[in-house]
């Protein structure tokens, strides 16, 4: 069910459960959503505000009834900045919760200073600023209305609770409303979906904000149905400053994936490159993060063969598939997705074209058991004994268990 009422504001719904109109004493301000449920548009009288979010559901855009740019916004793991239509820069400073405690101009001014109670309800503490960009409590869109955009719901900081039930959550479950299980200091629900906590449990030592970087892994190896090769980095990674972002990245990884809105891989990738950003010399986790692609499919699970790399030393990379192959890349190449993220490309530094390459590639239906591509100095592919090939020859299936006396790492 959903609240009709909070205080002297009265709500109606879509039949998705999202909130379809929210009316106050400045008026009905109507609400339109895209078909993966992103907030397109709030319209109150005749002046309409147009959003635009990024691939990770992170606020890009406002925009005014004539579609004209309000602020943009860019973010790292939290919110960074928001300019202005004239190009006024305005510093977002956050807390441990992501929370906007300050913003300061491009001179360093402080221009506005507040702070939240652990519901919500926001406190100010120094300047005003009534121009100031409508992100507070978790980093999240302020609505006019009072009420605190968490994405799949809306949230009311002061009666502390969402207006609507958990669309994640069993109906059998208690505290449907109830933000961050009634500990809102330790834990975190930016998405609007708390089936999270109940994953976290089993995690050990990882909080609701996720103070640890192995637990980061952690949850990203469940999530992507690899663990075996992420755990092997688990052992030997401490607890970190500023690894809560990354524990935020990974809460949000697992809220995608299960609830297949946006792009599950993308979302995973991000928490580990988060978790990478957090470690000091953080490429044996980018690598990792670079393989962590899930597909979720029907009622269950599914996993691609897409890879995952843990490290063993410090010059050297193994790659394993989900076929179980394991591939030895050197420690130094560079490492993304391939362009039609499909894969992974490693490239020795300093080379160009598709020269000293490796481009390990999920399953396709002319390649249904993926393939590994080898490429020499002048970017030919090469077959396992080093000779330029055809295509035939060159594609090797990821079940190849013959010598390889050309690849890179003897």
């Amino acid at each position: 069910g959903q609240a009709l009422t909070a205080g002297s504001s009265s709500f109606t719904y879509t039949r998705g459960g999202r909130t379809a109109t929210a009316t106050t004493p400045a008026g009905t301000t109507a609400y339109k959503y895209d078909g993966d449920g992103r907030r397109l548009s709030a319209t109150l009288g005749t002046a309409k505000t147009s959003f635009e979010w990024d691939p990770f559901y992170r606020l890009a855009n406002e925009l005014d009834t004539s579609g004209a740019l309000v602020r943009h916004y860019t973010h790292g793991d939290q919110p960074l900045t928001a300019h202005d239509a004239a190009g006024a820069v305005a510093y977002l400073h956050t807390d441990r919760l992501g929370s906007i405690r300050a913003l300061t101009d491009a001179t360093g001014a402080l221009t506005s200073a507040g702070a939240f109670e652990p519901y919500g309800r926001p406190r100010a503490t120094g300047p005003n600023n009534p121009n100031a960009p409508p992100l507070g409590w978790l980093g999240q869109y302020q609505d006019p209305t009072g009420l605190t955009h968490l994405r799949a719901r809306q949230y009311d900081p002061t009666a502390g609770m969402f207006l609507s039930t958990d669309p994640a959550a069993s109906t059998s479950i208690s505290g449907a409303y109830t933000y961050g299980t009634a500990n809102p200091l330790r834990y975190l629900d930016i998405t609007g979906l708390f089936s999270w906590d109940e994953f976290l449990v089993g995690v050990q030592d990882v909080s609701g904000i996720v103070s640890d970087v192995a637990g980061v892994l952690a949850i990203a190896a469940a999530v992507t149905g690899i663990g075996a090769p992420v755990a092997a980095a688990l052992g030997t990674i401490s607890v970190v400053a500023g690894a809560v972002h990354a524990g935020t990245k990974a809460i949000q990884a697992y809220n995608t994936c299960n609830t297949g809105k946006g792009s599950c891989g993308d979302a995973v990738a991000e928490a580990l490159m988060s978790a990478a950003a957090a470690v000091p010399g953080g490429r044996l986790v980018k690598g990792a993060a670079s393989g962590a692609k899930a597909a979720w499919g029907g009622a269950g699970k599914a996993v691609n063969t897409l890879p995952s790399a843990a490290a063993e030393g410090s010059g050297r990379l193994f790659v394993t598939t989900g076929r179980g192959t394991t591939y030895d890349i050197p420690g130094d190449w560079t490492q993304r997705m391939a362009d039609n993220n499909n894969g992974l490309v490693f490239q020795r530094p300093g080379s160009s074209g598709n020269s000293n390459m490796i481009r390990i590639m999920e399953p396709t239906s002319l390649y249904p058991k993926g393939h590994v591509r080898v490429y020499n100095s002048e970017g030919q592919p090469i077959t396992p004994f080093g000779k330029p090939g055809s295509q035939a020859e060159t594609h090797i299936p990821q079940d190849y268990s013959g010598g390889w006396p050309a690849w890179p790492i003897q």
